[in-house]
């Protein structure tokens, strides 16, 4: 094989390792900061799943975590006090929640349970669909292994994204 059959193999298989995500196939990846990072593309329109996101009455129904959310503050960026499932107890916090027309912010305002937490859906049009982008920043202050951590929040962050896009395909 010559030199430059060689580079074209090696890009191609560049390209299949941490090329784009196709229709229907899901890409985890972790930032150094902790951030978990889901991607996917959908057969639907970013409006319809941003109208799932935004919608009040099924926000907290989309997390398979989320024991109860309640607005603390109206407003351009609405507050919202969140217990969700701990290991021994619920865990609480209260996030600012942010909606432009490229998808959903979610950043920590107070916890007692969390040093940090952030959450970003970005919706990007594609051909035939939308690429979803699920960004999740979770520490806590229990004294639990990261790799516990992590594996837990790519399992929630599955769910997550399996009961948004249930809900926007019956819309």
């Amino acid at each position: 094989m010559n030199r430059v059959h060689t580079l074209s193999l090696a890009f191609f298989v560049l390209l299949v390792l941490v090329g784009p995500a196709q229709a229907g196939e899901e890409r985890f990846s972790v930032a150094d900061d902790g951030t978990v990072t889901l991607v996917r593309v959908v057969p639907i329109a970013a409006k319809v799943l941003l109208r799932v996101l935004t919608d009040p009455g099924l926000a907290s129904k989309l997390a398979p975590d989320v024991i109860s959310k309640e607005l603390v503050k109206d407003g351009p960026c609405p507050v919202y006090r969140v217990a969700t499932k701990g290991l021994f107890r619920p865990l609480v916090y209260e996030f600012e929640s942010c909606t432009s027309a490229t998808g959903v912010t979610e950043k920590l305002v107070a916890s007692e349970d969390f040093d940090a937490f952030f959450s970003r859906w970005l919706l990007t049009p594609v051909e035939g669909g939308t690429e979803l982008r699920y960004e999740l920043l979770v520490k806590t202050r229990l004294k639990v292994p990261h790799k516990l951590v992590r594996a837990s929040q790519r399992r929630s962050m599955r769910a997550t994204m399996k009961r948004l896009l249930e809900q926007a395909a019956a819309r």
